[in-house]
């Protein structure tokens, strides 16, 4: 039941609080600049889902083992981009077990999924500082708050085209006020203080 927990409420905190695109802008690049359908959302966000929640197991596990050694801080992100390497292999080859037509689209989105760096941010971000049930639930919370962050951001760019906003104001600038305003409104939902 601790593990179920422990599962839950850091999904929920980096679904919500720790958004891997409005809190850390991870993975912001590739959003910014693609318009992409529903359907196409929702794959693109489910692989990335399937990569943070593996990657950042993985990444518990080779953090065990890297903290034996002290210089092994040194290359931590060097080995942790190695066991995701490994995970997209295993999940390129088990995409292809899929009919052809499922495999060929979704391994279209593995390779961008799998090398994104909200996956491998997920990745340091957890790796350390969680348990092994924390670290999962990280890793699931930051692919489904990934993919509801897109979706987000896709459909601000679709209403910025629509409407009539200053020639200079179109495209990226609309988009970076836009993702600023919705980062304001997250960092509003962790509740910090002003300094005094």
């Amino acid at each position: 039941m601790e593990f179920l927990t422990e599962f839950i409420i850091l999904a929920m905190t980096a679904i919500t609080l720790e958004n891997a695109i409005f809190t850390r802008a991870l993975g912001i690049g590739k959003t910014v600049f693609t318009v992409h359908r529903g359907r196409q959302i929702l794959v693109y966000g489910g692989m990335v889902t399937i990569m943070t929640m593996l990657s950042t197991m993985a990444g518990y596990w080779l953090s065990g083992m890297l903290a034996e050694w002290k210089w092994a801080s040194a290359y931590r992100s060097i080995v942790y981009l190695i066991g995701m390497s490994v995970i997209y292999v295993i999940c390129h080859y088990a995409l292809m077990l899929l009919p052809k037509r499922i495999s060929s689209r979704a391994n279209g989105y593995l390779s961008l999924a799998a090398f994104n760096c909200a996956v491998l941010g997920s990745v340091m971000l957890s790796a350390v500082q969680y348990t092994f049930a924390q670290s999962m639930g990280f890793g699931f919370g930051t692919g489904v708050g990934f993919t509801i962050a897109y979706w987000l951001v896709v459909e601000g760019r679709k209403r910025s085209e629509l409407s009539a906003l200053p020639r200079s104001f179109r495209g990226f600038p609309a988009m970076v006020l836009y993702i600023g305003i919705m980062s304001l409104a997250f960092y509003g939902l962790s509740g910090h203080q002003l300094p005094l």
